[in-house]
This record gives C-alpha cells, sequence and structure tokens, in this order.
C-alpha cells in the first residue's frame, strides 16, 4: 500500500522526533522509487550511506526497526540507506532515528572488501552491511537485492556503485 509522500521527511533526511512513530513502516512510491519509512534500532549505524539493511522482529513480527546487514545472501533485507540530502557514506545514523530507506528503484550500495560488479546481481555480504555480487545459479534467487547498473568494479570496503533495488516486498 502506498500513502501520501510525507511532507516531515525528505529522502536523505533523519529526524529523532517522535512523531514519526505513527508513520512507522508506510511505504510511499515516489517518482521511480518506492521508500519505507524506518527506525534504527538501539545501535547506532555508521558510515550509514549506502547501506543494506534487516529488518528487527519482536515475537516474529518486524517492528519497523532495522539495522545493518550483516548476514551473508540474507533472505530477509529491508532496503537500502539512500545517499542523499544529510545521508553519505559518512553520515552516523543515531539509535532510534528515523529516515526513509528504498525498497525499490534507483540507489546507490555499499560494496563489501571484495570485487563487486560491473552490471551483476547482488546480496548482502555479510560484512557491515554491504554488497556482494551473486551467481544466480547457486541456489541464493532469494537472496538477490537487485542489479549493480555501474560500469566499473568496486575493489575496496566503502566504494560505492549505482544501482536498481528490486526487493521482492518494496
Amino acid at each position: 500500500m502506498s500513502n501520501a509522500y510525507p511532507a516531515s521527511l525528505a529522502l536523505g533526511d533523519v529526524t529523532l522526533n517522535s512523531q514519526e512513530a505513527g508513520d512507522l513502516g508506510n511505504v510511499y512510491s515516489v517518482k521511480n522509487q518506492v521508500l519505507q519509512l524506518f527506525q534504527v534500532n538501539s545501535l547506532a549505524i555508521s558510515k550509514a550511506g549506502g547501506k543494506i539493511l534487516q529488518r528487527v522482529y519482536l515475537a516474529g513480527v518486524p517492528t519497523g526497526q532495522v539495522i545493518e546487514c550483516q548476514t551473508a545472501n540474507s533472505y530477509d533485507i529491508a532496503g537500502v540507506i539512500p545517499v542523499a540530502g544529510n545521508l553519505s557514506t559518512t553520515t552516523a545514523l543515531s539509535p532510534l532515528s528515523y529516515f526513509l530507506g528504498i525498497t525499490r528503484g534507483p540507489a546507490v550500495v555499499q560494496c563489501n572488501t571484495t570485487a563487486v560488479g560491473p552490471t551483476c546481481l547482488f546480496a548482502a555480504s555479510g560484512t557491515t552491511g554491504g554488497a556482494q555480487s551473486i551467481d544466480s545459479t547457486v541456489g541464493l534467487i532469494g537472496a538477490i537485492i537487485g542489479q549493480i547498473t555501474a560500469t566499473a568494479v568496486a575493489t575496496a570496503a566503502n566504494n560505492t556503485l549505482t544501482c536498481i533495488v528490486e526487493l521482492a516486498d518494496g
């Protein structure tokens, strides 16, 4: 379900304003992207822009909170932190802060320490929210987050590449 775009936040904004709690988890279609309102759980996310996010659950129910993904080839990806506005690859997200994450459409993703891309499918690397190339023939189809669209190769930690996020529930 798509909701009216929240006037209080733009892509790349971060807030600790608890008034956002009522909209937590809402999904918004904006231009060529699908965004979702997330809240960082009790642990800060360093070097946040472009990191892959994993959902946080309480008694088996998603809370709307997220952590940076640390599970290689996770099948439970919430989205990607945008590199926009006040969010960059050097920004730290405070615990309990709210922001719009990208669940479908163009984005920038941080890569792990090994070569990623170009123009490959990608999944979570298990390295603090990073991405890795994925071979769709090894039985990990469900772990695919999207496709790297950059024509260059990332060769070091925190390199960023453009991509298209295609989460199944995005």
